[in-house]
């Protein structure tokens, strides 16, 4: 079996440190790390552009955000996020969601507070809602868990519906961090979300309800 990893178009990184971020084809018997299909490093630490490590899509810094010479290897840096208006945004990629059976997504992240609510990643602009979203949540609003990691995602099961409860996911509580923490979220038609945490498959305090369907509205 084979997964289809595949980048978003957007992310957001609100009061946060974002650096590595991979997406790719992976094969559950391959003997070796896969190699992504897009990702950054951000290790030009200058000017306005993210240029790719791996596929073609650059991603282009604006509002607040700038390079920082901080990431969890002592190597290539990040960028930060002033929590207001910072983005990253890949827009060659701004359709690539659409239709998908499965995917992934890795990033590293840095906060610097906990008991936030801050978002790292978006496929397109929800205006602070949970769509097609990866982000920092005090409080679960379903499973009431403190502390959590909320994932949503659209799909074709979802009835047009771009921020329905049962195409999300809480994490298990107290998971938000000052430190470098790696993310790793994947979805798949028949499973849904895994979340893993530093390497940890999550066990969630909400689990998604809808595992069925390929994944939908991307570019609306």
């Amino acid at each position: 079996m084979t997964e289809k990893l595949m980048m978003a178009r957007r992310f957001v990184a609100a009061g946060v440190l974002s650096v590595f971020m991979f997406v790719g084809i992976a094969s559950v018997n391959a003997q070796a790390p896969p190699v992504p299909d897009n990702g950054w490093i951000f290790s030009e630490q200058d000017g306005e552009t993210a240029g790719p490590t791996f596929g073609d899509a650059e991603g282009t810094l604006s509002g607040g955000v700038e390079w920082d010479g901080d990431d969890p290897f002592g190597g290539a840096g990040s960028v930060s996020f002033d929590g207001s208006d910072g983005t990253v945004v890949m827009e060659d990629l701004a359709e690539a969601f659409n239709d998908l059976a499965n995917f992934s997504l890795s990033i590293w992240i840095k906060a610097n507070d906990t008991g936030i609510d801050k978002g790292f990643w978006e496929a397109v602009d929800s205006g602070g809602g949970d769509l097609w979203g990866l982000r920092y949540d005090s409080t679960g609003a379903t499973a009431g868990g403190s502390d959590v990691i909320k994932l949503g995602i659209t799909t074709s099961e979802s009835g047009g519906n771009t921020n329905r409860g049962a195409d999300q996911q809480e994490s298990h509580e107290g998971t938000q961090t000052t430190e470098w923490q790696n993310i790793v979220m994947t979805w798949e038609d028949g499973e849904g979300f895994n979340l893993y945490i530093d390497g940890e498959l999550d066990e969630p305090t909400l689990a998604m309800q809808n595992t069925a369907g390929t994944t939908a509205l991307m570019d609306r």
